[in-house]
């Protein structure tokens, strides 16, 4: 899978994990496992964990970005095991289905990917949005460089989603 990284940093902290251009492991056990929860697994999202899956993505140290480095795991289990009823909730307010993509390493975000390829950053009582494209979303996790906009808030514990800006 090819993309077109952003800046050079995010195209070096994508390297650096390990990830090439040819990289592609075998995700059926995922996928399986994740649409026995009631996840779609959208054809991007495949392509995407096919190409990351089981990376760490590491951003670089920047004493300018405007939030802590935190390491990304991509394993969609570790994000979306037992959690369907919390995602529906907000794929019925989005209009949009949604697949589990990775983790931080703190996990305290989540990384998701609509069905119309906007990937999603399920945070501290709320989602954002990351970007209209992997590269423009790890781009933005690797420099943390600009706040990205709420999609949508919602309540603890229970996501009673309600829509407040939705780009």
């Amino acid at each position: 899978m090819h993309f077109d990284w952003p800046h050079p940093a995010t195209a070096r902290a994508v390297t650096d994990s390990g990830w090439t251009p040819a990289r592609r492991i075998d995700i059926a056990p995922w996928i399986d496992r994740l649409e026995g929860e009631g996840y779609h697994v959208s054809p991007p999202a495949a392509a995407i964990l096919e190409s990351f899956g089981n990376l760490a993505v590491r951003p670089l140290e920047d004493p300018h970005s405007l939030w802590g480095a935190d390491s990304l795991f991509f394993d969609p289990i570790d994000v979306g095991n037992g959690m369907y009823e919390r995602y529906y909730d907000f794929e019925s307010a989005l209009g949009h289905r949604m697949t589990p993509l990775a983790a931080n390493s703190s996990s305290t975000s989540f990384l998701l990917i609509l069905d119309d390829g906007r990937l999603v950053s399920d945070g501290v009582l709320a989602l954002h949005l990351l970007g209209n494209s992997l590269p423009e979303a790890l781009d933005l996790l690797i420099r943390r460089h600009r706040t990205p906009p709420t999609l949508l808030s919602y309540d603890l514990p229970i996501p009673a989603a309600r829509r407040t800006r939705v780009s």
